[in-house]
């Protein structure tokens, strides 16, 4: 892991902070993998266990989805469930527990990019819907990246909205 800005004392105190206030133990483990995803980017888990695997070679892949997990509970982390067979997850900067941002996924390479200036996505979360009040929500767009982009491939497409559906268990 080359990026220094990871390993900042500020980086690390807020996942120490988050472990501490809710009776967790800081452990090796839960930090590298902490770094990986304070890098920033989107990472699937068995991105984070490679990598964390350079570090501490002897950390199995239960323990990423456990330490995952656990991130997502203390509101650190947030999945990204914009593709049928994978889950990638981004880190929450700062205290916001509230931050999403549309995302575009490259079907030809499966990167994901933010969507940052899409500001209206947003907005439609932050009010009140006439059926209640979002939590939480995701939008991705599916198409080819620049580097991609009149590459041929038979990689699989973005999954069809059923798919998803079927993914996420929401009732059809």
């Amino acid at each position: 892991m080359d990026d220094s800005s990871n390993r900042s004392p500020e980086i690390q105190q807020r996942l120490a902070t988050a472990l501490k206030e809710k009776g967790h133990k800081v452990t090796p483990q839960r930090l590298a993998v902490w770094r990986v995803l304070a890098s920033g980017g989107h990472h699937t888990a068995e991105d984070i266990h490679k990598r964390v695997m350079n570090e501490l070679n002897f950390t199995g892949d239960s323990t990423v989805y456990r330490t995952v997990d656990l991130l997502r509970e203390l509101g650190l982390v947030r999945p990204l469930l914009i593709k049928a067979d994978r889950v990638y997850y981004e880190r929450i900067p700062g205290q916001e527990t509230k931050y999403t941002h549309p995302h575009f996924l490259c079907t030809a390479c499966n990167k994901v990019f933010d969507l940052e200036s899409i500001t209206s996505f947003k907005e439609l979360e932050d009010s009140s819907l006439d059926v209640g009040t979002a939590d939480w929500s995701e939008m991705a767009v599916f198409g080819r990246c620049a580097p991609c982009n009149g590459v041929e491939d038979d990689q699989e497409r973005a999954p069809s909205n059923e798919s998803l559906i079927n993914f996420l268990g929401a009732p059809q």
